[in-house]
Order: C-alpha cells, then sequence, then structure tokens
C-alpha cells in the first residue's frame, strides 16, 4: 500500500473515531459512578497530569516523527529510536517521582485534598506514556499510522474496562477512591498499549531492511532530538500549562466569588470534564491531520503548500460542520449523553452545561486550525513562532481568568471567554504570519465556501428536526437528525461543487489509497 499524507490520515481519523467512541462511552458511566464532584476530582488530576506528559514526552513523537522522516536508512531510523527511548525513559521516570512524591502538596494548592491518592496512582502512567511516545513518533516518521492508531485503541478500551469496573467497586468506600479506580483505569491501560507497541515494533523489526551499521552517532541523534524537540515540546506544552493553570486558578477564583468548595468543584468538573470532552471529541479527530502533515511536509518541502491547503481543506471539512451541529444539538446530547446525572439539585447544572457547550462549539474550528498551522510551520523548521504567539495568548487568557471568574454574574462563563481570546489571537498571529513570509500559499477558494455554507444549511436542517417535537425518545431521535445532519452537509457540498464529489475536492487519489 502506498503511503500517503491522506493515507495516514485516513488511518488515524479511524482509530481515533474509535478511540473516541470509547471515550465517550467511558465517560458517560463514569458520571454516573462518580457524580458530579467525583468528575471534578477526576478532573483536577488530568490538567496536571497532561501537562507533565507534556514536558516528559509529548512534543516528543513531532520531532521523532520528523527526525524519522528525513533519515537515510532503516538502521538510522533504529537508532533514532533507541536514543529517544533512552532520553524519554530517564525524563518519564523523573518526572513520575516528582508527581508521586507531590500528589499531597498539588491537591492542597488545587483546593481538594481529595485528589492525592489519584495523582499517586498515575504517576506510573508517566513513565509508560514516555515509552509510547517514542514508538509512536519512529512510526509517524516513517507514514505507517497503524501501530498509534491501534495504541490509542487499545489505551482507551482497557481504560473503559479497568476503569469503569475499579470506580463501581470502590466508590461505596467514598468518592475519592471511586475517582482512584478510575485513574487506576488509566495506568493499566497505558501498561497494556505500551506492550502492544514493544510487541509490534518485534515484529516489524525482522521484515526490516537490514543494515549493517548506522550512518549517525548517538551524540548527533541526542543534539539532533534537543535541537528539533525543544521549540515543539514548548509549543505542545502552552495549552496544557494553561489547563494547569486553571485548575488551580479556577476554583479558588469561584470560591473567592462567594461560591462553596463543592460548588466550585462542579462548576469546574462542568466545563473541564463534560463541556471541554465533548468539545475535544471532534478537535482529537482534526489532530490526525496535524499528526501526518508534520513528516509529509519534511519529508517533501517543495510541495509544502499543496499539502498545508490540503490539510486546512480537511480540517476544515471536520471542524466547521461540528462546530455549527454542537451549536444546535447541545441539550439534546448532553440530555442524550449524561440524563439527570450532571444534576445535584445544588442549581441549574444542566442549564449550565448547556449554555457553556453551546457557546464554547466555535472552540472546535479554531482549535483544529490552531493544530494544523502549528504542525505545519513545525515541518519548515519555523517552531519558534507558535511558541511566541501562544505565550502572547496564553498571558492574554489568564489575565481574562482573573479578571472575569470572581465576577458571581459571569462565575465558569469567564473560562470561555477566556478561551475563544487564546484561540483567536494565536491562530490570527499565526496566519498573519504565513501571509507576511509567504510559508504557504493559501488559496481561498470555492471549496472554504461551501464549507461554511453546507454547514449552515446543515445547522438550519438540525434546528427544524429537533425542534418538531416528535414522540420519539431523544435515544432515537439523536442520532437519526445526526444522520441527517451528515446527509444535508454531503449533499449541499456536493450541490455547491458540482464539477466534484467530496473525495476529489480533497485531492483524495484512488492510488493513494
Amino acid at each position: 500500500m502506498k503511503k500517503t499524507f491522506l493515507n495516514g490520515v485516513l488511518i488515524l481519523l479511524i482509530g481515533s473515531i474509535i478511540a473516541k467512541g470509547l471515550g465517550a462511552v467511558y465517560r458517560i458511566p463514569l458520571t454516573w459512578i462518580l457524580g458530579a464532584e467525583g468528575l471534578g476530582i477526576y478532573q483536577l488530576v488530568f490538567p496536571v497530569f497532561s501537562l507533565i506528559l507534556v514536558m516528559s514526552s509529548s512534543g516528543m513523537p513531532s520531532a521523532i516523527s520528523k527526525m524519522v522522516a528525513t533519515a537515510k536508512n532503516d538502521a538510522d531510523r533504529r537508532k533514532i529510536l533507541k536514543i529517544s527511548l533512552i532520553t524519554l525513559l530517564s525524563i518519564g521516570f523523573i518526572f513520575g517521582i516528582i508527581l508521586f512524591f507531590c500528589a499531597g502538596a498539588i491537591a492542597s494548592l488545587q483546593g481538594n485534598s481529595l485528589a492525592t491518592l489519584p495523582y499517586m496512582v498515575i504517576a506510573p502512567a508517566v513513565v509508560l506514556v514516555s515509552v509510547l511516545s517514542a514508538y509512536r513518533g519512529y512510526y509517524q516518521g516513517k507514514l505507517n499510522m497503524l501501530p498509534t492508531s491501534m495504541s490509542n485503541v487499545i489505551e482507551q478500551f482497557f481504560k473503559l474496562v479497568f476503569g469503569l469496573t475499579l470506580s463501581f467497586l470502590l466508590v461505596p468506600k467514598g468518592i475519592e477512591y471511586g475517582v482512584l479506580g478510575a485513574i487506576a483505569g488509566v495506568t493499566l491501560s497505558e501498561v497494556v498499549a505500551t506492550g502492544y507497541m514493544i510487541l509490534n515494533y518485534m515484529i516489524d523489526r525482522k521484515k526490516e531492511e537490514q543494515v549493517e551499521k548506522s550512518l549517525l552517532t548517538s551524540k548527533q541523534i541526542f543534539v539532533s532530538l534537543v535541537k528539533t524537540s525543544f521549540p515543539i515540546v514548548i509549543a505542545t506544552i502552552i495549552i496544557p500549562f494553561s489547563l494547569f493553570i486553571d485548575s488551580f486558578l479556577v476554583v479558588n477564583l469561584l470560591k473567592s466569588g462567594g461560591y462553596s468548595t463543592e460548588i466550585s468543584t462542579i462548576l469546574w468538573g462542568i466545563d473541564s470534564g463534560v463541556v471541554s470532552s465533548l468539545i475535544n471529541l471532534p478537535v482529537v479527530l482534526t489532530l490526525a491531520i496535524a499528526t501526518a502533515v508534520l513528516p509529509t511536509i519534511a519529508s517533501n518541502l517543495q510541495n509544502a503548500s499543496k499539502n498545508y491547503q490540503q490539510a486546512l481543506s480537511l480540517s476544515f471539512n471536520l471542524s466547521v460542520p461540528c462546530s455549527f451541529a454542537i451549536m444546535v444539538l447541545a441539550p439534546y446530547v448532553l440530555s442524550f449523553l449524561y440524563g439527570n446525572s450532571l444534576n445535584t439539585q445544588l442549581f441549574n447544572e444542566p442549564l449550565v452545561a448547556t449554555n457553556l457547550l453551546i457557546l464554547s462549539s466555535f472552540l472546535i474550528f479554531l482549535t483544529s486550525t490552531l493544530q494544523t498551522q502549528n504542525a505545519s510551520m513545525q515541518a519548515v523548521n519555523k517552531s519558534y513562532v507558535p511558541v511566541v504567539n501562544m505565550l502572547i495568548a496564553f498571558i492574554l487568557k489568564t489575565v481574562l481568568i482573573v479578571l472575569l471568574v470572581p465576577i458571581p454574574s459571569i462565575n465558569i462563563f469567564g473560562v470561555m471567554i477566556a478561551k475563544y481570546a487564546f484561540f483567536i489571537t494565536a491562530t490570527s498571529l499565526n496566519a498573519f504570519y504565513i501571509y507576511k513570509k509567504k510559508l504557504f500559499v493559501v488559496r481561498a477558494n470555492k471549496e472554504f465556501f461551501a464549507i461554511f455554507a453546507s454547514s449552515i444549511l446543515m445547522a438550519l436542517a438540525l434546528f427544524v428536526v429537533m425542534n418538531f417535537h416528535f414522540a420519539i425518545s431523544i435515544y432515537i431521535m439523536l442520532p437519526l437528525a445526526i444522520l441527517l445532519g451528515i446527509a444535508v452537509y454531503l449533499f449541499s457540498m456536493f450541490c455547491l461543487l458540482p464539477e466534484k464529489n467530496l473525495l476529489k475536492s480533497l485531492k483524495i487519489k484512488k492510488q493513494g489509497l
């Protein structure tokens, strides 16, 4: 099978859809088991965990994939993997130890000491994810996205099995133990995913070209890895670091605005655990585009503009209709997924969640665009540009959170406003730089107009259908409405681009699939 950018995107998209589907299935019963407060504690842990993963490993797959994509032979690629594994394993072990022994202090600073045990249990996952990151970067650099895709599915499947089982068994002992069980499921899932990736590599190595000696020295690889990964890690770290800061600020700022610890934690759980999870569902799908475009552009700079425009087109085709759909379907999606589990009767949590989700819907489009911009600039050695732009956006976001969240009439909605400020600022600055320096030539053609027009027509169709009040269960009506929305979008695209069908508009060549 010929390895192309679009082929890689397709594999990652399929894997991401399955993985996120499992993640959604996991999140719903977990919310029922833990309740809003337990979900809030669970979501206190993950911004810190995500930040540590970024610092220890998350920027590395992109750097490794870029190095592997430009390597001369299999021996060089294997040596890049070896040095990357040693480096990442060392860093991951250090950060895992720090997280384990600082668990109590971190939980106290966040305003809820019940998160202490979950932090200790998730610490080993830092080491395991570091190993996974090296293997994922290696395979992505070879434009073989299947191992990454499969490992993502395995992670989510075993997190669902272990997490739900353990949280259900432990929650009778207290909310913190239920959260502990869910977190333990994450660590165990990483054990299984890491085992799969190691086994997959051992099998594949026997099939590779046997070159006697690598042309690169260990020192060359290490220096190149550090130089390549540093700006990518910094760019990758900003959003998790921002969420990390939010996890410390938001609950305490809500408390300073007059809310109790319980209500403040619930509001944080609604925003970060419910709304953000739904927003991130399609965003994870578009991340597949950014993941595939980096090694593709790096290995073929002559076609950089073509691949960048193709990546933007793919990203828009996913993110724009999803943004409009979430805006219209927000109350129905929340009812479908969570029922009454968000209602603690302390205040109207379901209404807060609905309004937050509606207002946050276009973060899907902005986040997806930023991912594609950042990966493409990293591929042409302009990694420092998104770093500077995102740092400016991060400062603005943090200032807005501090100013807006303590105001009782704004409360958690201040976080949503600040997120928009972040993504609009970062994407606008990136776009200005790309245009000014002519990094990529982007043509605003008929296809981009068709995407937005078709998305609006789809949203109108969804609005009409969902407001007819058919005497049909939401569990039947919502899936039917989503299928209708997809049909309207595809039909509208076909009508607006009569000379092309949707696949041709994305320039997917038959021989590349």
